[in-house]
């Protein structure tokens, strides 16, 4: 049997106006809950990293080395990507995320590019159970898209302390600070410009570790 539509009934005039002010609230309530029926969830990007250009072969030191979660500033731990027009004003984007806190994401990059350099007999990730010979720590302290008029930037700025263990002392500490331009002005761009910008500053704190442990 084809199925077919039920019949019409007549509505009482009584429960039509009864229905009729059950739909205003209705819609009024969406409304002043802030329902958007045309609601498009947010672009999600990552940081996606080449290890085999981020990486730079070293001599093995037969060294070990734990890596720290990174820590971050004020206005830069959350999932925002987080852009600038005005001095002194951070914004974000609406419809576009990280996929999770850049620290988050930084933490295990640090990991596998130091791993790729050859240098350390290990690296990993901490908290540790495993005592190594040197702990590296590092900072976010800026990561932001800048408009300065029809042109745009990230600016990426990290702090990086690499400690002796044994000693319990720092033995170096570097400020890492680059400029990317952005290729579009919107928020792929900025994606563009901080992948290239994390893989710059993950090629820094390779050198930095390695040459530094040389050194001592």
């Amino acid at each position: 049997m084809i199925e077919q539509p039920f019949p019409a009934q007549r509505i009482p005039h009584h429960a039509s106006i009864g229905l009729l002010i059950f739909i205003s609230c209705l819609t009024l309530a969406s409304c002043a809950l802030g329902i958007n029926n045309n609601f498009q969830p947010p672009a999600i990007y990552y940081f996606d990293i080449s290890f085999s250009d981020a990486a730079e072969k070293v001599r093995n030191q037969n060294t070990s080395l734990s890596v720290a979660l990174p820590r971050a500033h004020p206005g830069f731990e959350s999932r925002h990507i987080v852009y600038q027009r005005t001095a002194h004003r951070l914004e974000h984007y609406t419809q576009s995320e990280w996929v999770a806190r850049p620290t988050e994401m930084l933490g295990p990059l640090l990991v596998r590019s130091l791993e790729q350099t050859g240098y350390f007999d290990s690296v990993i990730e901490a908290p540790s159970n495993m005592a190594t010979d040197y702990r590296l720590e590092t900072e976010l302290i800026r990561l932001i898209q800048v408009f300065d008029n029809e042109h745009a930037y990230i600016h990426l700025v990290l702090r990086m302390h690499l400690l002796d263990m044994e000693k319990k002392k720092i033995v170096t500490s570097q400020l890492i600070d680059i400029k990317k331009p952005s290729p579009t002005l919107d928020a792929i761009g900025g994606v563009k410009a901080t992948n290239a910008a994390i893989k710059e500053a993950l090629l820094e704190i390779n050198r930095y570790c390695a040459q530094t442990i040389l050194e001592l």
